[in-house]
This record gives structure tokens, C-alpha cells and sequence, in this order.
């Protein structure tokens, strides 16, 4: 037993040459799947090693594109710099090998390198190669101590050792509560979702198999954002995988990295394990929209968590500038070269991957920064490599990165005096702010006790409570009487109404107190700034009658709510009101609340906008039977199965785009509605239609489907108009994917 100890000691203490160790034989393993090994010996005839075979070879790769080549850098390189605990540099590692494989994508398009796995892993060999070199070197000149020296502290205190202690050391029992529950999720929604969530991934799985199999990058194909493209291609490379397993299983990566960014990022908030633990569970299980972007095959959802990190650096080198005392030059300077390094490769890749949800987490930091640098230009000196990002956004932009994004953008004419009354707001915010700027400690604890003004606590205590607890209710009663007789909407909008206005109200307070420590005014700015981005989008919405842009933000803003309502909490466990009963049953009843209800939700998305088996294995069938370009009429996003199984990938046309496959008819003309087939002159749209296309017609009839034509959102077909299609002679039913109780989607060909 004592050898044992003995042994395990030594590997804990050894954790950062196990990198080198471990790199070796997941590298061969990934070298042979790319060499096509199993194929060279014919393995496959050997089911079971086979198995085998396959499973260490997708382990091996997740571990290669999690881990480097950048680990060496962090926990060997960077071994002395204390700026990062252990998971921090965790988060940072496995972000910089994300973005790693992002920027050679690109570099490989520019320079018309073929995009192959060799070409990756040729890269990650040669960068691994050069940081084991710089190793070899600094121990040759006595810098560190060489990689497989042995402390003696090892054996001397080796009585000591316990694996309790390295255990707790390490987890507690609250952040391993939550990785279990994270995994439950994310097997609950393997469960759930026959192929995955929505059916933008089908578009997104179509470039990626057009990278593996053709070797190049269709720039064009998503204004020039591939980001995500490339690093799910790296990992098919890697482990073989099947293409359709990709965003099916890629919600482990958006869950756990995205929990561990955000855990990194509210411990450095807080300064407290148990409020980071909660806060991150509030964002993955609450219905503010994180979560909704996690589940996500979403390029968003991974430029969200880069920008979540590059918010984490920044916040992490303003703890510098926020102190008493004004800080020096050497502070400004130190460490800058690292910082500014990793934030610039992350918002460039960020920006690669999704053009507008970076610089919408761009612009509330530039404007916090901005504040502090009119107090003060030490404090506020990161402003200048905020506009260097802005600068990179605005030429990649020219370039033509993200264009297609802005299509909300359209010429408005606003009053002259609402723009100059949005000038004045802002200036005046700005000038409060600059002026509220103080840098002393103790105002907070001071402020929430009522030791220097009882003003907070008697606002929290008569107004703030009373009035969160009245309007929920008041909501509540008028939405439960108004949906009955007008609005007949899904009760999932009261869950939904209901949480956001909960978490925001508890927020707003939150942040309003918070923002008393030095460490607590630049979130709260922060986060005021993303409000202000929320509501001009939101007029923006408004004034072009369009429905879909406004909710991006506030799911991009779900951080910000969550931190302020955590703030609402930290401020309860310091007055000691956390054991009162009010704030026990608020804090079950938004736990008890939230998960149920963003359950709910979830589950109502998968019914209406994901594609089940029946319908993939339809439009599979249809494809298989029919050739040449066809008019398709069907719901949005199905379109896009249509592309992925018809598109030629062995002819190696890459001049062919997507949507050049067949004619794709817009969704805004409904005409699955049958009252919409014949005009006014009694002229038959869907002959017409074959007959100016010169090809063939087909209707796909789904009685939910994507509308978008004014405030109206989705249509809806009543079973007398789904009857109707029965007994129109200008249609013939070819294909029907229905479930025992009758709920389907009809596939008709115009005759």
C-alpha cells in the first residue's frame, strides 16, 4: 500500500510533466487513424479490437485538441507566472488550442494549402517540438529543473500523504455535484434528440464535410465565419468520426468548457466557491438563453464562450487598476506581452467564427474602459488595445467576414431629437459614472449594513421586495386572464416572461449595491452597457417589425443578469440574511423553478424546430430518388438536409455553392397555406412556378413552419386546411413521415 501511495504521490506532484507522457501515445494513436491503419491491416474483421481500436483513437483525440499544443505552455513554460490557478490556465489552454486550429484553417485557405488532417497535425507536431526544445534549452542553461527530476520532498513527506487530502484540495462536493449534473444534461439531451437540437446544423455539418472530403474552405458558403467549421473539422480529422455525430456530441464541449470558463470568471468576481458554483448553474439550467445557446450547433455559441474568456483576461488584469493606490508603470507592463497576445488571437478567432457576437461583447467593455480612462489614463490604459480590436473587427469586416449577418441593419429614419435625447442619456450616464469612480474599500460593507445611510437597505426592504413580488404576481394574473380570452399563447411564455423578469429585477438591485467595491463598478458598467445594446436592437426590432435579432442579445446578456442576481446573493450572505426564511424559500423557489421550466422549453424547441428520424430518413429517400435541380417549397432550415445528402462531394466542384443545388423558395411567400396556391386571377403559383423554373416542384407540408412576415412568426395549418391537400388535383402525395398519432410531414410533387 505504501508503494502504491508512493507512486500516486509522485504522479500528483508530477502532474505537469504528464502531459509529455500522455502526449506520446494519443499523437501515435491520431498519427495511425490518419494513415488509416485499421483499413491497411483490414482490423474491421476483428469486431471487438476493432471497438477497441476506435475508442482509444477518439479519446486520443479529444485529449490532442483539448490539450495542445498549448499545454506545455501554460503548465511548463508559464509554470512561475501566479497570475492563473490550475483551472484557469485549464480554460486558457484549451480556448488557445481551439483558436490555434481556427488561425491555420485560415492561413491554410490563405496560402491555397490543403485543408487535411496531415496538415494539422504536421502544425501541432512542429509547435509540441518547439516548446519541448525551448524546455530542453532553459534547463541547459540551469533556468528550471529539468522535466523528470524528482522533488526529495517527495519521499521525505511521503507519510504524509492521503488521498483525501488531494482530493479536497482539489474538488468540493458542490462543483462535483455540478459536473455530474452538467454530464446528466448533456446525456439527457443525447436522449432526447434523435440527431440534435434545430436545423441550422445540418447547414453547419454540410461545410464540414465539404472541408473533409473536398479539402478546402467554402468561405462563401457563411460569410466567411468558419471558425467553427474548422475546428469540428480538425476534430473529424482526428478521430473519424462520423459527420452527424459531431453536433450531436459537441454539447459536451460547449457545456463544460463554457461551466469552466464562467466558474473561473465568478471566482474572480466573488472570491467564492459556492457563489461561483451557483452562479454557473443558474446559466446552464436557467431559461435567460445561455443554456439555449450551449445546446446549440451554433457558431455564436462558440464565439461566445472565446468572448467570455477574453472578458476573463481583461477582468483579471483590471483587478490591477482598481486598487487604492494609483498603479505604476511596472503594473501596467507586467505580463503585458502574454495578455495582449492571447486576447488579440482570441478575438480574432472569435470574429472568424461569429463576426457579430464578438463585437457585440466588444463594445460594453470599450465602453467601461472608456469611463475609467477619462478618471484616469494608468487605469484605463487597456482602452488603446480595445480599439486595436476594433480596429482588426472593422477590417475583417471590409474583408467580408460576417456581412451576412447584418441583414436587421436596414435604413431607418429616426427624429433628430431621439437621437440627440440618446446623446444626452449616455453623456449623462457616463459623466454620473466617471464621477461615482472611487477606489477605497469598505463602502459596500457599509452601504448594505446601513452604517453611513440606512438609504440602500430601507429602498430594499419597503420598496424593492414588495414591488419584484407584486408585479410577478400582477403578471401572472394578467397574463393566466389575458391568455385565456384574447392571446391563447403556450404557457412556455409565462415560464419565459416570468424568469427573465425575476432574475432581472433581482439583477438591476444587485448590481446597483455591488457596484459600491472597486471590483463591482466595471461589471456593473458592464453590464449596462449590454442592456443599452439590448434595447437599441430591441428598437431596432421594433421600428423594422422584426422578431428574431433582439433575443441574440439577451441571450449574449445572460451573463450579466447572472452575475448581477448573484451580486443580489452575495450581498444577502454578507449582511447574514441568508438564513432568514424569505431568502431560503426565493432561492428554492428560483432553483425549484428554473430547472422544470427550461425543461419545458427545451423540450417544446425540440418538438417544433428539430427534425426527428421519420423526416431525415423522408428527405434521405427523396434524394436517393429523384436528381437534378428541383424547386423546393418547405420549412425553413429543411432545405438544408436536402443540401447535405444531394450535394456532389466526389466531384470536387468547388465552385458549386450550396444553394446552387436546387431553387430554394422563400418561406415569406407561405404557400403552404392551400388558399395561397391559386391568385386572384386564378393563376396556379406552384404551376407557374414549374413551369418558369423548368424543372420539378415539390411541397413539403408541415402544419408548424418558420413565417417571419411581420409580427408573425410561425404559421400554423388547421387540420381542415392539412385536409384540403388531399383533394387537390395539381398534387400528387409521393412520401409521408407520420407517427402513431398522426403528427408528420407530407411530401407532394407538383403534377
Amino acid at each position: 500500500m505504501n508503494e502504491f501511495k508512493k507512486l500516486f504521490h509522485y504522479t500528483i506532484l508530477s502532474k505537469k510533466q504528464i502531459f509529455f507522457f500522455a502526449s506520446i501515445p494519443c499523437m501515435a494513436l491520431v498519427f495511425l487513424n490518419l494513415i488509416y491503419l485499421d483499413v491497411l491491416i483490414d482490423l474491421q474483421q476483428y469486431y471487438y479490437i476493432m471497438r477497441l481500436y476506435r475508442g482509444l483513437i477518439i479519446m486520443s483525440s479529444i485529449s490532442i485538441i483539448l490539450f495542445f499544443p498549448s499545454a506545455p505552455l501554460f503548465f511548463l513554460i508559464l509554470k512561475n507566472n501566479k497570475d492563473f490557478t490550475f483551472l484557469e490556465k485549464l480554460s486558457l489552454t484549451i480556448i488557445t488550442n481551439t483558436c490555434f486550429y481556427i488561425i491555420f484553417g485560415y492561413i491554410a485557405a490563405i496560402f491555397n494549402i490543403p485543408i487535411m488532417g496531415h496538415y494539422f497535425f504536421s502544425i501541432l507536431i512542429i509547435f509540441f517540438l518547439l516548446q519541448v526544445g525551448y524546455l530542453k534549452f532553459q534547463a541547459h542553461k540551469g533556468k528550471t529543473k529539468k522535466m523528470l527530476k524528482t522533488k526529495s520532498s517527495v519521499l521525505t513527506n511521503i507519510n504524509e500523504f492521503t488521498l483525501k487530502q488531494i482530493f479536497l484540495k482539489n474538488f468540493s462536493l458542490n462543483s462535483i455535484l455540478l459536473i455530474i449534473f452538467i454530464f446528466l444534461i448533456c446525456i439527457l439531451n443525447l436522449v432526447r434528440n434523435p440527431y440534435f437540437f434545430g436545423t441550422d446544423p445540418w447547414l453547419h455539418i454540410l461545410i464540414i464535410k465539404k472541408i473533409t472530403e473536398m479539402n478546402y474552405l467554402p468561405l462563401m458558403d457563411y460569410h466567411d465565419e468558419l471558425g467553427l467549421h474548422i475546428f469540428c473539422a480538425v476534430i473529424q480529422f482526428f478521430s473519424g468520426v462520423d459527420h452527424l455525430s459531431i453536433p450531436r456530441y459537441f454539447i459536451f464541449y460547449t457545456y463544460f468548457i463554457s461551466a469552466l470558463v464562467l466558474y473561473n470568471l465568478f471566482m474572480r468576481i466573488f472570491k467564492n466557491q459556492n457563489l461561483a458554483v451557483f452562479g454557473v448553474f443558474l446559466l446552464e439550467f436557467s431559461m435567460l438563453g445561455f443554456s439555449y445557446m450551449m445546446l446549440q450547433f451554433w457558431p455564436s455559441g462558440l464565439a461566445f464562450i472565446i468572448g467570455l474568456e477574453i472578458f476573463f483576461l481583461f477582468y483579471v488584469r483590471f483587478q490591477r487598476f482598481i486598487q487604492p493606490n494609483r498603479p505604476e508603470w511596472g503594473q501596467i507592463r507586467s505580463s503585458l506581452k502574454l495578455y495582449y497576445s492571447l486576447i488579440l488571437l482570441f478575438f480574432t478567432c472569435s470574429t472568424l467564427t461569429h463576426a457579430i457576437t464578438s463585437i457585440t461583447l466588444l463594445l460594453p467593455l470599450i465602453s467601461t474602459y472608456f469611463i475609467y480612462l477619462l478618471k484616469d489614463c494608468r487605469r484605463g490604459f487597456d482602452f488603446l488595445l480595445l480599439i486595436g480590436l476594433f480596429g482588426i473587427y472593422l477590417v475583417l469586416t471590409f474583408l467580408g467576414v460576417g456581412y451576412g449577418h447584418y441583414y436587421f441593419l436596414q435604413p431607418m429614419s429616426i427624429p433628430w431629437y431621439y437621437v440627440l435625447g440618446a446623446v444626452l442619456i449616455v453623456g449623462t450616464i457616463v459623466w454620473r459614472f466617471k464621477k461615482s469612480l472611487i477606489f477605497t474599500s469598505g463602502r459596500f460593507s457599509k452601504a448594505i449594513k446601513g452604517e453611513r445611510s440606512l438609504l440602500y437597505k430601507k429602498i430594499e426592504d419597503k420598496i424593492i421586495l414588495p414591488l419584484i413580488s407584486s408585479i410577478l404576481l400582477l403578471i401572472l394574473v394578467i397574463f393566466i386572464i389575458g391568455n385565456i380570452l384574447i392571446l391563447n399563447l403556450n404557457i412556455s411564455f409565462l415560464f419565459l416572461f416570468f424568469d427573465i423578469f425575476a432574475f432581472f429585477s433581482f439583477s438591476f438591485w444587485g448590481l446597483a449595491v455591488f457596484q459600491k467595491k472597486p471590483r463591482g463598478k466595471p461589471i456593473t458598467i458592464w453590464a449596462l452597457s449590454i442592456n443599452f445594446i439590448f434595447l437599441g436592437v430591441l428598437f431596432i426590432d421594433l421600428m423594422t417589425i422584426n422578431e428574431k435579432v433582439w433575443t441574440r442579445i439577451l441571450y449574449l446578456g445572460s451573463v450579466a443578469i447572472i452575475i448581477g442576481f448573484v451580486s443580489y446573493i452575495y450581498k444577502i450572505i454578507k449582511t447574514d440574511g441568508i438564513s432568514l426564511m424569505k431568502y431560503k424559500i426565493l432561492l428554492l423557489f428560483i432553483v425549484f423553478f428554473s430547472i422544470p421550466a427550461t425543461a419545458y422549453y427545451e423540450h417544446l424547441g425540440i418538438a417544433n424546430f428539430s427534425m426527428r428520424q421519420r423526416e431525415v430518413r423522408a428527405i434521405e429517400w427523396l434524394s436517393q430518388h429523384t436528381s437534378g435541380k428541383k424547386v423546393l417549397i418547405m420549412e425553413f432550415g429543411h432545405d438544408y438536409v436536402f443540401l447535405y445528402y444531394d450535394y456532389p462531394y466526389d466531384l470536387d466542384n468547388k465552385s458549386l455553392r450550396n444553394f446552387d443545388l436546387h431553387y430554394i423558395i422563400s418561406h415569406e411567400n407561405n404557400y403552404f397555406d392551400p388558399a395561397n396556391h391559386v391568385d386572384e386571377k386564378g393563376v396556379n403559383q406552384l404551376k407557374k412556378l414549374k413551369e418558369e423554373y423548368g424543372t420539378d416542384v415539390y411541397v413539403v407540408v408541415d402544419n408548424f413552419y418558420f413565417l417571419n412576415v411581420g409580427w408573425q412568426v410561425y404559421g400554423q395549418l388547421s387540420d381542415e386546411q392539412l385536409e384540403q391537400y388531399y383533394h387537390l388535383d395539381y398534387l400528387n402525395r409521393i412520401q409521408s413521415s407520420r407517427s402513431i398519432n398522426g403528427q408528420g410531414t407530407s411530401y407532394y410533387w407538383v403534377i
